[in-house]
């Protein structure tokens, strides 16, 4: 195949958010910027990370972030034909290692958000409660 495609599924945080909330439910907006920012900041180190010769692999390297209800998931991609094989597998060394490098902090500041969200969820009732739900949503 030559391409990779890994898969990082944050069990911990989709748990989190079931203990925190009662039962699994959409990451707002806030919370799923942190994901964002985090996925872009994984994609960056890879690429300051990786190899160059042309430049051509390195730029492939695509991290996306997807929030279903109850299957958070980080996924990282090189689609190049050659990606695999580039140092003798390097991505096999290198996506552990920068994931390690970041997941303490990611975990900790999506947690933050979901906190915050729980708490102004908390704190709202009647009419406010549905307009904070809807802004939330």
């Amino acid at each position: 195949m030559g391409a990779v495609s890994v898969e990082i599924k944050l069990k911990s945080i989709d748990d989190y958010i079931i203990r925190k909330h009662g039962f699994t439910r959409a990451l707002t907006f806030a919370e799923n910027m942190v994901l964002i920012e985090f996925s872009d900041l994984i994609q960056q180190a890879i690429r300051d990370r990786w190899p160059v010769d042309t430049g051509t692999s390195r730029d492939r390297w695509q991290v996306t972030s997807s929030a279903a209800f109850g299957e958070l998931v980080i996924l990282i991609e090189n689609p190049m034909f050659y990606a695999e094989y580039v140092h003798e597998g390097l991505w096999e060394r290198l996506i552990p290692e920068v994931w390690n490098a970041v997941k303490n902090e990611f975990s900790r500041a999506i947690k933050f958000e979901i906190d915050r969200t729980e708490r102004r969820l908390a704190g709202a009732t009647g009419e406010g409660l549905i307009s904070l739900i809807r802004a939330l949503a």
